[in-house]
């Protein structure tokens, strides 16, 4: 073990870099990911009004109501998705909206009939016995780039929610049936779990961690132990008497302390520094992260007794660590897996340890739930496999693993 400290003193730069990444890619997945798009860019053919007029007719307090006042349910909408940051772009040929669409120069198009707003008031005075052509002239019409999937749902969600909150400020004061026709028919109260306005960003911040913990320590202890058999320490070890048990439980110990540390640092800058959700036990999400982080380092033993190189065994890893991205639940919850994915992935390496993340730090779940003292099972079951697996490599090894 004092051989151990020795080479991570000297080897200042991997000790650096090992205390440093977990800072660096918590920093950025809390920068870059998981938080809406703002000041998003969409086309409006207003035909019954003047964009640049519509200041002058829009409520911005629910106290009228437009049936009797002169008033554009169009403006009130642009209104809307202004307080949503939207940037509204006034256009007045439909092709050249679509063109913009198609060159990427906005996101969606939204037209308003020129008499939107009267065939609004038709419908609510005349209800049933409206006429067909009130009724078309009522809707508004809207094309959206669904290349991009995130961003045409965030488009259509804001775009119904501004439409709900426009409909709610024109009925004003009318007479009181008017605010529940224009209302949804759906009672949506307060989230069980999370928010209601919680991001994507909440329902990754799990797996982030969980990978993070998991590849850290696994590329690390790759890379130590190839280091030392070139070196021709592990020679001279070998030689003097140790057994492949004793050196790694040495390389374990250090390691064990690297953990610790990156699991501190991980903890701190996702759930404190930048507040996502954390409303379990401290205590349970620190020792998951622990056994996490000691399942990755069994494995490093793994690939650096199945490979030579550390070109090799570089490639092992960033393959094992792109496959459990896949597979694992960090990217797309597992329930939207193909059939035969869906009922295997659970076998999958932190597929349950990110699950049952998922439930301490958004649920307040216990150790005592299933899902995640099956967290726990499921690490602790996979790192008793990869030692068993890495004893097996070091038993049929030739060379420098082999003790002579």
């Amino acid at each position: 073990m004092l051989k151990n400290r020795f080479l991570l003193w000297r080897n200042k730069q991997m000790t650096y870099l090992m205390l440093g990444l977990p800072i660096i890619i918590t920093l950025f997945f809390n920068m870059a990911i998981g938080r809406d798009p703002k000041n998003i860019r969409i086309g409006i053919i207003n035909e019954e009004i003047n964009l640049r007029d519509c200041a002058n007719f829009t409520y911005k307090h629910n106290n009228n109501c437009f049936l009797n006042e002169n008033i554009y349910g169009s403006c009130q909408l642009i209104y809307e998705l202004h307080k949503r940051t939207y940037k509204i772009r006034d256009y007045y040929d439909i092709e050249d909206a679509k063109m913009a669409i198609r060159k990427n120069e906005i996101w969606a198009l939204l037209r308003f009939n020129w008499n939107y707003t009267e065939s609004l008031k038709d419908r609510v005075n005349s209800g049933e016995n409206s006429r067909d052509d009130v009724v078309d002239q009522s809707f508004l019409e809207f094309w959206v780039d669904d290349s991009d999937r995130y961003m045409s749902i965030l488009i259509e969600r804001d775009l119904t929610l501004s439409l709900a909150d426009a409909f709610k400020n024109l009925v004003g004061s009318c007479k009181d049936s008017l605010d529940k026709v224009f209302s949804y028919p759906i009672k949506i109260h307060d989230a069980l779990y999370g928010s209601n306005a919680g991001s994507f960003a909440h329902f990754v911040a799990p797996g982030t961690v969980c990978i993070c913990m998991f590849f850290l320590p696994l590329i690390f202890t790759t890379f130590v132990m190839l280091d030392e058999q070139n070196d021709g320490i592990l020679d001279r070890v070998l030689t003097s008497g140790m057994t492949y048990l004793e050196i790694a439980l040495a390389h374990s110990i250090i390691q064990i302390i690297y953990i610790c540390i990156q699991a501190v640092e991980i903890l701190i800058i996702m759930y404190v520094f930048y507040d996502n959700p954390y409303i379990g036990s401290i205590t349970i999400g620190f020792s998951l992260l622990i056994v996490i982080g000691i399942t990755g380092m069994i494995y490093g033993f793994v690939l650096a007794l199945s490979n030579d190189s550390h070109f090799a065994a570089g490639f092992a890893g960033v393959g094992t660590n792109f496959l459990l991205m896949c597979a694992c639940g960090f990217i797309w919850p597992t329930q939207g897996a193909r059939y035969f994915v869906k009922y295997t992935n659970k076998f999958v390496p932190i597929t349950l340890a990110i699950e049952a993340l998922r439930g301490i730090t958004m649920r307040g779940w216990s150790i005592d739930h299933t899902a995640v003292y099956m967290g726990f099972v499921s690490m602790l079951i996979w790192a008793l496999i990869f030692y068993a697996i890495s004893f097996v490599l070091y038993k049929s090894k030739k060379g420098t693993w082999k003790k002579v």
